[in-house]
């Protein structure tokens, strides 16, 4: 489905509560899941934490931050030329670290795509953070893809991380931008850079 038809079905999912069947599964489910949480569709931002609870996340998670660190630093020439950004989450969908264009960075802020924003699903609907934490699989939401209507500027690709010892998740690797600057490629460096996560996580429990 091209965007003007998946805005076509949001628009008809909104209204009446029905899902066409053209729809990408983890779209419709998602979807699914943001009405359940009665997310609304004009929730303009994610919530965004106080400095306190973000300094005490970043604690919580800092082998995590240390473990993607350097991914986050090398990739930021890249994601420069990319008009993207690098986020970190923790379990929650809580933003911990970013990285990337100083632009995107900047046009973030107007939707909370910053430090102490909460991208779970039942915080602001649909999106790739949320739907990685959701199905423990990697996703990407294009646009219209998102549930809320402000949220749909923007295209990101997430890939949950877990603990090499237990499989407990320990959050999302994902990469965000404009809408107009999608790029298929975004899942698949998204997930080479969650694996190169869990490794560096897996040799520093040896």
């Amino acid at each position: 489905m091209d965007q003007r038809e998946v805005l076509a079905a949001w628009e008809k999912f909104v209204e009446r509560g029905a899902l066409s069947s053209d729809l990408r599964s983890s779209v419709a489910a998602s979807w699914q899941r943001s009405m359940n949480h009665h997310v609304t569709v004009d929730r303009a931002r994610a919530p965004l934490v106080a400095e306190a609870e973000l300094f005490r996340h970043r604690s919580k998670y800092a082998s995590l931050r240390h473990a993607a660190r350097c991914a986050l630093e090398n990739s930021k020439t890249f994601l420069r030329d990319a008009n993207s950004i690098m986020i970190l989450t923790d379990p929650s969908g809580l933003i911990i670290d970013t990285q990337g264009d100083d632009r995107v960075i900047d046009a973030g802020r107007a939707v909370h795509l910053e430090h102490g924003g909460r991208w779970s699903e039942a915080d602001i609907g649909t999106n790739a953070i949320g739907a990685a934490i959701a199905e423990s699989k990697p996703v990407q939401i294009r646009g219209t893809e998102h549930f809320c209507s402000e949220v749909q500027r923007w295209t990101c690709a997430a890939v949950p991380v877990h603990d090499p010892t237990d499989g407990e998740l320990l959050g999302v690797v994902d990469i965000s931008g404009p809408a107009s600057t999608f790029n298929p490629q975004s899942l698949a460096l998204a997930v080479a850079v969650g694996h190169h996560v869990e490794s560096v996580l897996a040799q520093s429990v040896r």
